[in-house]
């Protein structure tokens, strides 16, 4: 350890001694030499969590944001060894993290030097990586790229959702995902996500002036990882976007839901500010982390953001299309709309359309795409042909339910025809037809009840054979349920559940009866639908 002031060496090793404990990670620390130090730590055998350890432990050997403060910024080279990789005890450890420590060239920047050729080479990368970064982040060299969201009805885009995309000046390969999670590493995450809001406010109203449409919404995604005890990220947020003066009811702020949860209460607060503004609020990678469905109830969001990896080779009768359509239940009834995240094939369409998913966002819409690209591409960017390969919906109607075969009575026959149809034919019902036109019913209920006065008494055969002898009109229900073919079956579903025990006649547009649909027979039409679904 060098420090870039003097001191003692006392002063030194109780420097050493104060930020080694202020770390949090339980190790062990010993002295070397008056400028030399080992540090031992027990760490799952992981590369990433192993570099993760020591690039947190040099942030804060050299002083971090305390360093500047005081005055007392140290350049800090470590030299790492790990047990069962390269060395095969203690003494190993030791020997050889000195050893690359000695031979390193680095002495002017605090660096990690791995004995291991295999993870200096992986972890070298990330250390030239950050430099490029850091100079790109202060230079303000970022570009923004917008993947659409579309609207799964009428396969439109409704908004925009805005990327960070850098271009560091290395023959380096890497990708996006790399430089965001250095960036998380070394507190970077809050200077970038204001850089894209600023710009994306700015190209929103370019991209809606091209498309000649005034509601193309913005997201923009805010990291909490970083927040100071003193100030939330949120609070910057909602200042700029007042200051923009752009449409707070087409902006949408994005947050994971892991960053959420970790200071709920806190950032409750300022979530709930944004959303009386008119801001909308989405949880990005709903399943990945704290969420359950129990939560949603109690979370200030208005949108929900199914992770890809949910989406991703998704089928039927899977649990991962389980829960997605019981989340865009549950979300529709709190008044939420839900976002399927990382759709690219027309397999993962048909069933994300089949959950009832309100938007869409992935490569088989569009790839995220630069100002430049939106600007020169077409006016109007509907996907019909992705339509075709949504879900259709086969919504039943009355005649593909109705029983056709039905029995049928005139109106001027007698009671005593319609006794023996009943005692010939299984049903409950005769429909009452005049020249083909249902005028009424009746039912076997109601004739046993015609006749039902006289049974068991002196006068029964007389009375019942004169009843006999009654018209079928005089006796019939005149009060019926019709519907035309073309109904819907829900609308005849309403009406048998406030009257079960009816028969809802079926008629054409020349008011022929055509059919009869009751309550029992609903119930096997829908059993039969789900049992086929299923």
């Amino acid at each position: 350890m060098t420090l870039l002031q003097k001191v003692s060496e006392s002063m030194l090793k109780w420097l050493i001694a104060q930020r080694f404990i202020e770390s949090k990670h339980i190790g062990t620390l010993g002295e070397i030499s008056n400028d030399m130090f080992i540090g031992m730590w027990v760490v799952e055998k992981n590369a990433d969590k192993v570099n993760a350890l020591l690039q947190n432990m040099l942030k804060v050997l050299s002083g971090g944001n305390q360093a500047n403060e005081l005055d007392l910024i140290s350049i800090i080279n470590m030299g790492a060894s790990v047990l069962s990789v390269d060395a095969k005890s203690t003494q190993q450890l030791i020997t050889h993290s000195v050893q690359i420590l000695i031979t390193s060239p680095n002495k002017n920047e605090s660096v990690i030097n791995y004995f291991d050729p295999r993870l200096s080479k992986r972890f070298n990368k990330r250390t030239t990586l950050s430099k490029l970064l850091y100079k790109a982040l202060l230079a303000e060299k970022i570009e923004v790229y917008y993947q659409p969201i579309a609207d799964i009805e009428k396969m439109c885009i409704v908004k925009f959702e805005a990327l960070m995309r850098i271009n560091l000046d290395t023959e380096i390969t890497y990708n996006t995902q790399e430089l965001i999670e250095i960036a998380e590493q070394y507190g970077w995450v809050d200077k970038i996500d204001m850089m894209v809001t600023k710009i994306a406010l700015q190209d929103i109203k370019k991209i809606r002036k091209h498309y000649l449409k005034d509601d193309i919404g913005i997201t923009i995604n805010r990291s909490l990882s970083n927040d100071k005890v003193s100030n939330c990220c949120l609070e910057d947020t909602l200042k700029l976007l007042v200051k923009s003066e752009t449409d707070l009811n087409l902006v949408t702020i994005e947050l994971t839901e892991s960053a959420l949860f970790e200071n709920l209460d806190r950032q409750r607060t300022w979530v709930e500010k944004l959303r009386k503004l008119g801001v909308s609020v989405a949880l990005d990678d709903f399943g990945t982390g704290y969420s359950s469905f129990t939560y949603l109830n109690k979370l200030p969001v208005n949108i929900v953001k199914i992770d890809r990896s949910f989406v991703t080779n998704i089928t039927l009768n899977s649990n991962e299309y389980m829960m997605i359509e019981m989340l865009c239940r549950l979300t529709h009834k709190m008044g939420g709309k839900v976002i399927a995240e990382g759709i690219e094939t027309e397999e993962e369409l048909l069933l994300i359309s089949r959950a009832k998913v309100d938007m869409l966002q992935g490569y088989l819409f569009s790839k995220p795409i630069s100002l430049k690209q939106i600007i020169s591409g077409p006016r109007n960017p509907v996907k019909a042909e992705l339509l075709d390969m949504c879900y259709q919906q086969q919504y039943a109607f009355a005649n593909g339910v109705m029983n056709e075969e039905f029995y049928s009575i005139a109106s001027d026959e007698r009671l005593l025809e319609a006794k023996e149809a009943f005692a010939e034919y299984d049903t409950d019902y005769l429909v009452v037809l005049e020249k083909r036109r249902c005028v009424g019913v009746l039912a076997r209920s109601e004739l046993n009840k015609a006749l039902s006065p006289y049974l068991g008494t002196k006068s029964e055969q007389k009375r019942d054979l004169l009843t006999l002898e009654k018209r079928i009109h005089q006796v019939m229900r005149k009060e019926i349920f019709t519907f035309k073919e073309n109904t819907p079956v829900e609308e005849i579903e309403k009406t048998l559940l406030e009257n079960t025990n009816e028969v809802i006649i079926i008629h054409n547009d020349l008011k022929h009866c055509v059919g009869i649909i009751t309550a029992n027979i609903m119930f096997n039409h829908k059993y039969n639908d789900e049992k086929e679904n299923n």
